[in-house]
């Protein structure tokens, strides 16, 4: 009975180590930035640019992510969502409801969020960058800094936090231009906690 277990207990052991080595193996296999030029990198020229759902984490250095915007030739003739030009001519409050709007549209489109690091990642996302070249926002909106971050009402960049490939969090620093402090807006709003 003893030497059962114990066997059991061993294959079970490998088991798990064959399934994390292959788990391991399989996230070599994916390309880290899914808008990214495979033909820039010579290790990934052989693979296609697939979609990555947000919320994998990328295997490389943040400052390899840097993302060009999407020229115009890319999203030629095409138009923002009409939602886009507001951003500007609205209450705080409403503005970052509209720009979860946008996102939302782009879900609808292909099924999850933008993935990305940082708020230009997502925006040249919604600008065209994506997988069908579809323009949602503006290339040349008055919002959007020299990196292509668009800001919030205080000019500081929106902060973009996927929670799930069908949630994702936008957050504001508000008016003391903080993040994670009390007069952030942030969307979708989260019901307060009954004390």
């Amino acid at each position: 009975m003893r030497e059962r277990s114990r066997r059991i207990r061993l294959l079970l052991g490998l088991g798990l180590i064959l399934a994390l080595a292959g788990g391991i193996q399989w996230r070599r296999t994916l390309p880290a930035d899914p808008f990214a030029d495979p033909s820039a990198d010579p290790e990934r020229a052989t693979l296609q640019p697939a979609f990555i759902t947000p919320f994998e984490p990328a295997p490389h250095a943040p400052s390899q992510l840097a993302l060009a915007p999407p020229d115009a030739a890319t999203v030629a003739g095409q138009t923002s969502h009409p939602d886009a030009a507001a951003i500007g001519a609205l209450s705080p409050e409403r503005e970052i409801q509209v720009v979860g709007q946008l996102f939302s549209h782009f879900r609808e489109r292909f099924g999850a969020f933008p993935a990305g690091q940082e708020n230009r990642h997502f925006i040249h996302a919604l600008q065209g960058r994506n997988p069908k070249a579809v323009a949602i926002f503006p290339l040349d909106h008055p919002r959007l800094n020299a990196a292509g971050d668009l800001l919030d009402p205080w000019d500081n960049p929106y902060f973009f936090h996927p929670v799930s490939r069908h949630r994702l969090e936008i957050r504001s620093a508000g008016p003391d231009g903080e993040l994670f402090t009390d007069d952030d807006l942030v969307y979708p709003r989260h019901p307060k906690p009954r004390e």
